[in-house]
């Protein structure tokens, strides 16, 4: 792998900048008009604290870009515009932007985490809803480059997951082409190396298949690295190393886990149709032999009737030619 920076490498293989001991803002304190309750944690390019209104007491999620670069802050604003454009419920709400002393944050509704899924079905559904909400992200233009078990939330009482942290997006457009408006210098490592797919570590090209091999080691993270043999195979389609052997789109992934047990449905109902047509087959042949029976016995009834008229009358003949005999004699 050819990294331009070493330093970067270093932090993309550590953990370091995922959480760090001193947050930007301690609690009690206040940013706009709202008051820091706890820090709830932070990334590579943001923190995320539970605040609370001072008015009209709304507790919701408030994110501050980490860092001064100019990098960070595009990226910031990137997620905040993403965000405040969303109008579909799989995607955080959007409350409020604003800068406070010139420092920029954003207001988005409170979620919640939550253990990865366990048990097929349950594991399924979950899959499923991600897969639907990873497409949408793609349909705007979008790769995600860090879907993982932290950057998936849930509302209270609810149990569709929502996927999070969009300040690694890329604009891929509609053609899951790269765009020319990356915010990734060459050769930087951007993401988190368990999840990333190969091109991400080795700072190629990224298209919205990146975001299949991270769904594909997400599923296998959610049956602990034994999945049953059926999903094996969509997981180990999905996470190849070489981006063309993945799933050509997350769309396609989806139909591959909706469809996991086409095949056996169909032999079970090749099996039955053939199993009928069997049946039927047998019947026929049984009910040809049965007509085949009767019409033997038929003809052999007709048989032995026609042969006892002629003894009948064989009798008869020789009966009247001995009463006849009989009559000439005593007549003589």
């Amino acid at each position: 792998m050819d990294f331009g920076d070493v330093n970067e490498l270093a932090r993309f293989l550590s953990d370091e900048a995922k959480d760090p001991a001193r947050p930007l803002l301690p609690d009690g304190s206040r940013i706009g008009n709202w008051q820091v309750l706890a820090y709830l944690g932070g990334g590579g390019f943001g923190e995320v604290y539970r605040v609370k209104h001072h008015d009209l007491q709304l507790v919701c999620a408030l994110k501050l870009p980490r860092g001064g670069s100019q990098e960070h802050y595009a990226r910031f604003m990137r997620e905040v515009r993403f965000i405040s454009r969303q109008t579909d419920s799989r995607f955080p709400r959007f409350y409020e932007y604003g800068t406070d002393e010139g420092r920029p944050y954003l207001i988005m509704e409170l979620l919640e985490p939550c253990d990865l899924p366990k048990g097929e079905r349950k594991i399924a559904e979950f899959m499923l809803s991600l897969c639907e909400t990873t497409q949408l992200l793609h349909n705007q233009g979008f790769v995600h480059r860090d879907i993982k078990p932290s950057n998936i939330l849930y509302r209270p009482g609810s149990r569709r997951p929502i996927l999070v942290d969009f300040g690694l997006v890329k604009e891929i457009g509609l053609t899951g082409a790269n765009s020319t408006n990356d915010l990734t210098k060459e050769c930087k490592v951007v993401g988190t190396r368990r999840y990333a797919a190969p091109e991400q570590l080795s700072g190629e090209t990224i298209a919205d298949v990146a975001d299949v091999h991270s769904l594909g080691v997400l599923a296998d993270a959610c049956f602990c690295q034994n999945a049953p043999r059926r999903w094996r195979r969509i997981i180990q389609r999905a996470t190849s190393s070489l981006p063309e052997q993945r799933y050509a789109s997350v769309g396609h992934l989806e139909h591959a886990i909706r469809f996991r047990y086409l095949s056996v449905w169909l032999t079970v109902f090749l099996a039955g149709c053939i199993l009928v047509v069997s049946v039927i087959i047998v019947n026929a042949v049984s009910l040809k032999n049965d007509e085949t029976r009767e019409a033997v016995d038929d003809a052999n009834i007709s048989t032995e009737s026609d042969d006892g008229k002629d003894d009948r009358g064989a009798v008869n003949l020789i009966r009247g030619t001995r009463n006849s005999s009989d009559s000439a004699a005593e007549w003589l």
